[in-house]
């Protein structure tokens, strides 16, 4: 009888190891949850070309969905119909509450901010979450255990990653997932105008614009304290950190900004009160004049199209800078222009208007014209 037991029990034994073993395969070969959050890389399009200014548009299907500049909630068009919809579907909802499937948690602190699409929705990042926007729906993808960075610089979000330009002037990239610290590149103040949309990552490099080295040290020495001044200076240098090692390369020393990739060439701006925008390799070398004449740019199709810096009228020329052409004049549009987006699946151009208050639609040659208002959702009755 004792024998029977023991054996019985070395049976049972045999039975729950073998169930262990098949549960533990089964668990070893599921794979962990990935937040991808990677830019889309559309062709014929230029990389960060959408964010050079704050990012304000991105296309999701038939749907171009934007942040509201009539109250700063996430809205979006059918591009079908033309007609703009709140992203919540509650007409009494006043749009100042988490719940709200179209409010941003820090929708009032005024920070520039990213837009992208990305598993199958509209994707940002605040001070304190990664947010999914979906028609009528909305999903926190993570939140951070303490914040992502200084307020008003708000996280870029790449593959499973983002990259966060901190309080002690520190670019730090970490996972998204469970914030884990991969590298930190010291000394990344950004010049004295903000470099607003000069920071993205593409083919395994961030590219960042960052005040330069040699105004830091000019800074320091006038301050002893250590604190920089940055009225002192507004020189800034374009440098690219490998994800991988953290190497970090100085591409273009000084008097760089709205930085872009297209082809196998960086596009950029030669500082911000000239109308020069330049082209060099990956690398930096080889720097070119490609046009004299440009406030905003935005590159789709080997066609450039830009804000005329001198007049304001909407422009084009081929990516060489030749044949430069007038597709709209400021009166056609009645302000400036404040963004030019463009997306690989979808034949018109946005434009958005300098009061971010209403954006236009225009085909490549300038015609067919169409403005749009954004409506005010807010309700406070």
């Amino acid at each position: 009888m004792k024998k029977e037991l023991s054996l019985m029990k070395k049976r049972l034994t045999v039975i729950l190891l073998a169930v262990t073993m098949i549960v533990l395969l089964f668990t070893s070969c599921q794979k962990r949850a990935v937040i991808d959050v990677s830019a889309e890389m559309g062709e014929g399009v230029s990389v960060n070309g959408n964010n050079l200014i704050a990012g304000g548009f991105a296309k999701l299907e038939d749907k171009l969905f934007f942040i509201n500049g009539n109250g700063g909630i996430v809205c979006y068009m059918d591009l079908d119909t033309g007609e703009i919809f709140c992203n919540c579907n509650d007409p009494t909802c006043q749009h100042r509450l988490i719940s709200c499937t179209a409010f941003i948690s820090d929708n009032l602190s005024g920070a520039p901010r990213r837009i992208g699409t990305s598993q199958d929705g509209m994707i940002t990042a605040t001070e304190s979450e990664v947010i999914k926007f979906t028609p009528g729906e909305k999903e926190v993808l993570a939140s951070a255990k303490g914040n992502y960075g200084a307020l008003n610089s708000m996280p870029y979000l790449f593959e499973d990653k983002m990259a966060v330009l901190t309080k002690d002037k520190r670019l730090v990239v970490q996972t998204i997932a469970d914030e884990k610290e991969l590298l930190a590149v010291e000394n990344t103040a950004r010049p004295l105008w903000g470099g607003r949309g000069d920071l993205f990552y593409y083919d395994g490099y961030l590219y960042l614009v960052r005040l330069s080295q040699s105004d830091v040290a000019k800074d320091l020495t006038d301050d002893p304290t250590g604190e920089l001044n940055f009225n002192a200076a507004n020189d800034s240098e374009l440098i690219r950190v490998s994800v991988e090692t953290g190497e970090v390369e100085q591409l273009i020393p000084s008097n760089v900004i709205n930085i872009s990739i297209y082809g196998d060439k960086i596009y950029y701006k030669q500082g911000s009160g000239s109308g020069n925008l330049m082209r060099a390799n990956l690398d930096g070398s080889n720097p070119e004049l490609v046009q004299t004449d440009v406030n905003l740019y935005n590159i789709k199709d080997d066609t450039i199209y830009y804000s005329s810096k001198e007049m304001g009228d909407f422009m084009s020329c081929t990516i060489h800078g030749e044949n430069p052409t007038r597709l709209l004049q400021l009166g056609d549009l009645g302000y400036d222009i404040r963004g030019i987006y463009l997306f690989s699946d979808f034949d018109k151009i946005v434009l958005m208007r300098s009061d971010e208050m209403a954006f236009y639609t225009v085909n490549t040659d300038g015609s067919d014209l169409q403005l749009h208002e954004m409506p005010d959702f807010s309700n406070y009755e």
